[in-house]
């Protein structure tokens, strides 16, 4: 008898254009890593789906779901820019108006001090994601390290900065 994820392996390869080309259509950057994700959740969760079609619903469930968080994340995202040398400038959601400005501002020193106090790995883990959107892979190969390392410090700093942010009463702390 085959090996179960063996035999996962083995669909996860036959589906491989097909969800590239799904994740295209809805996806501006990076459908490869999203496709990843799909793969690792799939397998963590080791599905019994005795036939194709089963298998193929709960892929692309499983893809929709994470396209749909991904853009929930995008449009809750600050909008890091890099202005007179400075990290932040503006927030995608509070354009216009002094309160908003000095809205901005006030996070602006949250995060540069946050990032100050932050080791440098992580910090520039931080800064290549958010800034440049360089994939994970990429900051993992830059940084001579795993890329569960570059995700575990990405973590960690979005952490420190929610956690500053919520303390200067910026954002709302998460229950």
């Amino acid at each position: 008898m085959q090996d179960p994820l063996t035999s996962l392996d083995t669909r996860i390869a036959s589906y491989h254009d097909q969800l590239i080309a799904f994740l295209r259509k809805r996806v501006a950057s990076d459908p490869e890593e999203l496709a990843q994700e799909v793969w690792l959740r799939i397998h963590r969760a080791a599905p019994d789906l005795p036939d194709e079609a089963a298998f193929r619903a709960y892929m692309y469930t499983v893809a929709r779901r994470l396209v749909i968080d991904r853009h929930r994340r995008q449009a809750a995202r600050l909008e890091l820019v890099s202005v007179d040398g400075q990290t932040l400038e503006r927030l995608s959601q509070w354009t216009g108006g002094p309160d908003r400005d000095l809205e901005a501002r006030e996070v602006l020193v949250v995060v540069t001090s946050t990032l100050e106090q932050m080791s440098p790995e992580m910090a520039q883990v931080f800064r290549w994601r958010v800034l440049e959107d360089v994939p994970f892979k990429v900051i993992a190969q830059r940084q001579g390290c795993p890329v569960n390392t570059a995700l575990a410090r990405m973590h960690r700093a979005v952490k420190k900065l929610s956690v500053a942010l919520a303390d200067a009463g910026l954002v709302r702390e998460d229950p």
